[in-house]
């Protein structure tokens, strides 16, 4: 699945809940080219998520820690079923 596919299943389930890999509820808003998570009152950039896309599949948030902002939420929604980056 390409970059922008992926962005496009990241947009349309925007207000559903997601859980990171501790466990943690979250939900997020796409405001242009970024995600603003529900827990958090900061954006992450699509480019954070393309970097992390073209490392699938990626074995845990430490992985990509120094990489992106935000790994956690992240890795939580691009691992995701809804999303299908992680061959889901």
């Amino acid at each position: 699945m390409n970059s922008n596919a992926i962005w496009q299943a990241i947009t349309k389930h925007a207000g559903e809940e997601f859980r990171t890999v501790t466990g943690l509820s979250f939900t997020y808003e796409v405001n242009g080219g970024h995600v603003r998570p529900s827990r958090t009152n900061w954006n992450i950039a699509r480019s954070d998520f393309e970097k992390v896309i073209d490392r699938m599949p990626v074995e845990s948030v430490t992985d990509i820690s120094n990489l992106v902002r935000g790994s956690s939420y992240i890795l939580a929604i691009l691992r995701d079923p809804r999303i299908g980056a992680d061959g889901g």
